[in-house]
């Protein structure tokens, strides 16, 4: 077998040498800046097509209904910020940053119609993304990193935050003021926050932890000028110092219905509703088997809050509540690499084994049936490299390393169960850039 490799290594990197020289920035033979526009949207760059080195030129150069795709060799540097989105665009990030570098807002979104996906954006004071009076956009599959208020949006309609990592700033993770028709479903807030006002505001598949502020809670929803309607479903909310609150104003009323969550370890409390409506919370698991503390009566049942779990205020219907269920494993699947000869990251022949030349990006499937995938962990040789928090779990696995190896991930959900799955290669990488 070792003949073998050696005879297909030494084949493989003699063609490469000659057939593939090392660009920068290559797609097609290509060379190209890292910003550029995609005109035909295929997803690779074409002879003809826009590049250059900022944001801001290739939005001023894109056309409605255009795609800018930044790669992750970006700098920030040759942006001025805030960056203005003022066309009806996708941006695409291929894991490119964008930092702000300590300006007020990063992106400032001033269009309808506009995708952002695939950046870790950073450096914002006040906002890293902020967006009025505009509707149709989609905040899909970023990372969002420590500013007071990471995500902005007011007075907009149809608005999707789904599948992003937001951390930090200590307040607000995700502001929505004045909307309405908002989904805001499978992400991470660690560390901050989901507040604000809207109506038809659902909140689903999140995990929101780790917000400890004695004046902001994980759920803040504030009826001021208007009313609230809001669905918060199957949401894990823990380790916060309040889980959710409820607030109105005179003439102004709360519609929420909150099911299927698992709301623990929250400090005070884990729903504290101060507002003149009733907030419906049944099917909840609050902690504990025997329901949540705080001796409150439930308005409708009359059944005492004199359990172990999180605190619950007055005004709220927490009976019945969830016991927690007996916990399913997740269920994964690594889809890349298989047994195929690898070539910096194509599969160019079938064989029996794993052969990789070049650098690698591990792609794994994970669901679980009874809750949430909490993050999907990718080690080597048994020595943890990487954790990714949202879907889609992958991670490019470049160093210099030759040799056999073992590529290991576990998917944990949000109870701490994991399913784990090992796969033997054969790796030679001088750990040359990707791009």
């Amino acid at each position: 077998m070792d003949k073998i490799i050696s005879s297909i290594v030494g084949v493989v990197l003699l063609s490469v040498s000659v057939a593939v020289p090392y660009l920068p920035n290559t797609d097609c033979g290509t060379p190209h800046n890292p910003v550029w526009i995609d005109f035909n949207k295929n997803g690779v760059f074409d002879p003809g097509e826009w590049n250059g080195l900022s944001i801001r030129c290739a939005i001023e150069n894109s056309t409605e209904g255009g795609m800018i795709v930044v790669e992750s060799n970006y700098s920030s540097s040759f942006d001025t910020f805030p960056i203005r989105v003022n066309i009806s665009v996708s941006l695409v990030g291929k894991d490119a940053v964008i930092d702000g570098n300590g300006s007020e807002k990063v992106l400032e979104i001033l269009s309808d119609n506009v995708l952002l996906t695939g950046f870790l954006i950073e450096g914002g004071t006040k906002w890293n993304i902020v967006s009025s009076g505009f509707s149709n956009i989609k905040i899909v599959n970023n990372t969002i990193l420590n500013s007071k208020e990471n995500i902005g949006l007011y007075h907009g309609e149809n608005l999707d935050i789904s599948q992003n990592k937001v951390y930090g700033g200590g307040m607000f993770g995700l502001f929505v003021g004045f909307s309405r028709d908002v989904n805001v479903n499978d992400n991470l807030f660690s560390g901050c926050g989901i507040g604000g006002q809207a109506c038809s505001l659902t909140i689903k598949n999140n995990t929101i932890c780790y917000l400890n502020s004695s004046k902001w809670t994980a759920i803040n929803l504030c009826a001021i000028d208007g009313n609230v309607d809001v669905a918060i479903i199957n949401n894990t909310i823990y380790k916060n110092s309040c889980g959710i609150f409820f607030y109105n104003e005179t003439d102004y009323h709360v519609t929420a219905d909150v099911h299927f969550n698992k709301i623990h370890e929250n400090s005070f409390y884990g729903i504290s509703n101060k507002c003149g409506d009733i907030i419906n919370a049944t099917y909840n698991w609050w902690g504990s088997d025997n329901g949540p503390s705080g001796s409150s009566i439930d308005p409708f049942t009359g059944i005492q809050a004199n359990g172990d779990g999180d605190r619950v205020s007055n005004g709220v219907s927490f009976d019945p509540w969830l016991p927690l269920k007996k916990n399913r494993f997740p269920i994964m699947e690594i889809t890349k690499p298989k047994s195929v000869l690898y070539f910096r990251d194509r599969g160019i022949l079938n064989l029996r084994m794993t052969l990789i030349i070049g650098y690698i990006t591990i792609k794994v499937n994970a669901t679980d049936s009874d809750g949430i995938i909490e993050k999907v962990e990718f080690l080597i040789d048994n020595v943890s490299k990487y954790n990714d928090t949202a879907a889609p779990y992958y991670w490019v696995w470049n160093e210099r390393i030759f040799g056999r190896h073992i590529i290991t991930v576990r998917a944990y959900d949000n109870d701490g169960a994991f399913t784990e799955k090992s796969i033997r290669i054969f790796i030679l990488n001088f750990g040359r850039s990707i791009v």
